[in-house]
């Protein structure tokens, strides 16, 4: 099995506990939009969004979505993702 197997694997072991849990009456715990979109549709890689369809309103919303990427050869050796340096609450942001 791969990782990308073992990772849907457990992905459909956590969500059947939670349908589970719903049915018989469990509270379940606090999921987020993007995590409850996730668990309805499943793991899917491709097509990564393009930087222009996404927005976040923070540095730290970026950082949560770019998580551990390993899209790229650069992931496989790196400890940190840098994003680059400035006041993450500046008011105005050049590209």
């Amino acid at each position: 099995m791969n990782a990308r197997e073992e990772l849907t694997d457990i992905v459909a072991v956590v969500k059947r506990q939670l349908m589970y849990n719903h049915e018989i009456g469990l509270e379940t715990p606090y999921l987020s939009s993007r995590s409850l979109a996730y668990l309805e549709r499943g793991p899917q890689r491709y097509p990564i969004p393009s930087v222009e369809t996404l927005s976040y309103h923070s540095l730290h919303e970026l950082e949560q979505f770019i998580g551990d990427c390993d899209r790229c050869k650069l992931g496989k050796g790196r400890k940190h993702i840098v994003f680059g340096e400035g006041n993450p609450r500046a008011r105005l942001v050049f590209r």
